[in-house]
């Protein structure tokens, strides 16, 4: 099991990402690359087995994300909130 993020190191809290991976047991599953450019992330995407939708901050939009999600052959699991 191998999470990857092309994002900023942190966590919206401030944390380093592999900080908070580390407090969850997962110090040796996470990869942080920090921004790539887009063809390389669709690249990445293309390979991978799930892609995951975090929680947005606006409810009432559709994260463009997940139209770029549809056209690889991957699982998708999308974090929301009821509603």
């Amino acid at each position: 099991l191998r999470f990857e993020f092309c994002s900023s190191p942190r966590h919206p809290n401030g944390q380093l990402l592999v900080d908070v991976a580390g407090d969850h047991g997962l110090a040796g599953h996470i990869i942080v690359h920090g921004f790539r450019p887009h063809r390389e992330v669709l690249q990445r995407m293309a390979t991978a087995s799930m892609l995951v939708s975090l929680p947005q901050d606006s409810h009432m939009a559709i994260p463009s994300k997940l139209f770029e999600y549809a056209q690889f052959d991957a699982w998708l699991l999308a974090l929301a909130e009821p509603g």
